[in-house]
């Protein structure tokens, strides 16, 4: 299982957030089947999930088939403080330095509301050149990107926020994931097939690793009934 850090039990809390967070994409991969974390943005057909890059999302990067990344910053019970900004413009940064780069905050449903609902419909709208009606928070956001003299529409064009529901106490989207493996494995086999992606993404984080569909399959190959 991945194991909680030194941090104690929100920072262990936070790294098993983002185990199910890889764990999913890694899912998605093998099933060959878009994620869908940035509809009407990009084709977003993972061929490669890589972790804890160092790069503006630092915590999770997908490379899609088109060439395309999207650069993953994976937060559990994020509120409105410097966490949010720090995030928010590392991956604008990775946006505005790279060719095809796109980003997403993950959050888990335990994260502010202001920051899920409000924040994400104010990306949209800014990306559409519109900064009329924002939230606090967005006009925060519009005046920080300012400040970093990054073009706020530019980068709200390729930037996304998506609530993923993959906690213990709320596991939708990790459930959605696994009903995908019947299509990989026996059925029988689906729960010792999660664990063991799941513990499998862990160590992931761990190493600082990349997984392509070859390696990420040959992980679920040591079960025989897969």
């Amino acid at each position: 299982k991945p194991r909680r850090n030194a941090g104690g039990a929100a920072a262990g809390g936070g790294l098993n957030f983002q185990a199910a967070v890889a764990g999913i994409a890694l899912i998605y991969m093998l099933r060959a089947q878009p994620i869908r974390w940035l509809e009407n943005l990009v084709h977003d057909l993972v061929v490669g999930v890589e972790a804890e890059t160092g790069t503006g999302g630092d915590d999770i990067r997908l490379v899609l088939a088109g060439g395309e990344t999207i650069e993953v910053q994976v937060k559990k019970g994020l509120r409105a403080t410097d966490e949010l900004w720090s995030a928010l413009l590392a991956i604008a940064e990775a946006i505005d330095n790279g060719t095809g780069v796109f980003g997403l905050l993950a959050v888990c449903p335990d994260s502010s509301r202001t920051i899920r609902s409000g924040l994400q419909q104010d990306l949209i709208a800014i990306g559409e050149g519109r900064t009329d009606g924002l939230s606090p928070l967005g006009n925060q956001w519009v005046q920080r990107l300012a400040d970093a003299n990054l073009d706020p529409a530019g980068i709200c064009a390729r930037l996304r926020i998506r609530t993923l529901s993959a906690l213990q106490a709320d596991r939708g989207d990790v459930q959605a994931a696994r009903a995908e493996l019947n299509f990989i494995c026996a059925k029988e086999s689906v729960d010792a097939a999660w664990k063991t992606l799941y513990g499998e993404a862990g160590l992931l984080i761990e190493r600082r690793g990349r997984h392509d569909r070859q390696s990420a399959s040959a992980v679920l190959k040591r079960f025989q009934s897969c």
